[in-house]
């Protein structure tokens, strides 16, 4: 494939640059087996089942049949997100879904359809969803909203669309069967709400604090929506034990092979001899537009700061860890020479609009040794149906919307991703480089 030398000039600046529960599992939403990409420290796979996880490795199975056994996990499947469930955002950015409820002032009760009966203290809590969200699209707009929530103050979103700002106050405890009622105080006037009226309440983010991008630890998302952030799994004498950092709360399932097939998605942000790019300082980060508009490049969110979501429908799902670049552009990360690889999953972005047909966008990896620039990998995304056959230097694993990239990186000093417009222009053509790493050999 040919590089367009608009693209070789913006890389020139770069390279000058250079309480213990036993718990047997109540709930199962969809028990079949869930094929997805599964990322390794130095290989990726497509289409692999979880079977179980033990003893401080995890355990998958090919499209052949063949079993994966690994303690080397840095991402497989995707979150689903808390749709039609209700949900509690903890501070450290887990989310708890199940049945809701009041206990006083100073607890909330979550009945989680996996784990049973939670009491999570207010003090733990970010915000509340207590009417779900009945689809993805409505559940990314909630979540930003709240993301995007700002100042000192408390929210409440009613029912009836409104929303209320200022100070909530809880009841101090439970009122039986009647419904509870909290009460909103602003400069001017106090306002008592029943709990059913409800949509949503989020408490101060001053108080709550900074919300880190970055997980801690393992985090798992179960089939029911629930996010686990900062947690630890270990088997013992046939049991799995999961420990839950930011309550200080440990299960005990005694059915491991069950939960694991309700388990939807599995990450972790530390690996051994791994370096997450969404976790480093780029270089140089250069953008060529063929319009007015200009696009930053995306980290762990799209190039318009909103999450990362890959698939359709019931197949869609939030990436916690990528790149989000738009053509044509480029981003350039140091590498010390050591013998060493780097891998990602591609994809092209849904189109910005929905009556927009998927672009299309080459995709390119260049490292810089001894102060000269050559391509070590690439590839062509694109999702139309049309003139495909046509698309300069198709290969075999061109003309698809998905690859994957593992490029020898050894002796380089500088690696470069590059995404080009392909045969069409570059609007709406946005690309994942879904967790981009660089690995030690």
């Amino acid at each position: 494939m040919r590089t367009s030398i608009a693209v070789y000039s913006l890389l020139a600046g770069a390279i000058a640059c250079c309480g213990l529960q036993l718990l047997t599992p109540l709930y199962a939403q969809n028990n079949s087996a869930r094929r997805d990409t599964l990322h390794l420290a130095n290989q990726i796979i497509a289409d692999v089942t979880l079977v179980d996880h033990g003893e401080g490795q995890w355990l998958f199975q090919d499209a052949l049949g063949s079993q994966i056994r690994t303690s080397a996990l840095v991402r497989w499947g995707r979150w689903s997100g808390a749709v039609d469930q209700s949900a509690v955002w903890m501070t450290d950015g887990s989310w708890l879904v199940g049945s809701v409820g009041l206990v006083s002032s100073q607890w909330l009760r979550v009945d989680q359809p996996w784990l049973g009966a939670i009491e999570v203290p207010m003090s733990k809590v970010r915000a509340v969803v207590v009417a779900p969200p009945a689809s993805m699209a409505e559940w990314l707009q909630w979540q930003q909203r709240l993301v995007d929530l700002q100042g000192e103050q408390d929210a409440v979103w009613l029912r009836n669309g409104n929303r209320l700002t200022g100070v909530i106050r809880w009841p101090e405890a439970a009122t039986g069967d009647a419904a509870p009622r909290l009460s909103m105080h602003d400069s001017v006037q106090t306002v008592s709400i029943d709990w059913e009226e409800v949509q949503a309440v989020a408490l101060s983010p001053v108080l709550a604090g900074q919300l880190s991008e970055k997980a801690s630890g393992l985090q798992i998302g179960l089939d029911d929506g629930s996010l686990l952030k900062n947690v630890q799994l270990t088997r013992k004498a046939g049991k799995l034990e999961l420990h839950y950092a930011l309550l200080a709360k440990q299960w005990i399932i005694d059915e491991p092979h069950f939960f694991s097939h309700g388990l939807t998605y599995a990450a972790r942000d530390a690996v051994p001899q791994v370096t997450l790019l969404s976790q480093a300082k780029p270089v140089s980060y250069r953008f060529l537009p063929d319009w007015e508009l200009h696009y930053e490049l995306g980290v762990h969110r799209t190039v318009a700061g909103l999450p990362i979501v890959i698939g359709r429908r019931r197949e869609s799902g939030i990436i916690h860890d990528g790149l989000a670049m738009h053509s044509s552009s480029q981003v350039s990360y140091r590498w010390d020479g050591s013998p060493g690889q780097f891998l990602a999953e591609v994809r092209l972005a849904e189109p910005f609009s929905i009556g927009n047909r998927h672009g299309d966008a080459i995709c390119r990896v260049l490292i810089a040794r001894d102060g000269k620039l050559s391509e070590a990998g690439a590839t062509t995304l694109t999702g139309r149906t049309a003139n495909r056959l046509q698309l300069e230097g198709a290969s075999n694993n061109d003309n698809t919307n998905q690859a994957y990239l593992d490029v020898d990186i050894s002796l380089a000093q500088l690696v470069v991703l590059v995404v080009e417009k392909g045969q069409f222009s570059q609007w709406g053509d946005q690309v994942y480089w879904l967790n981009p790493r660089m690995v030690a050999r």
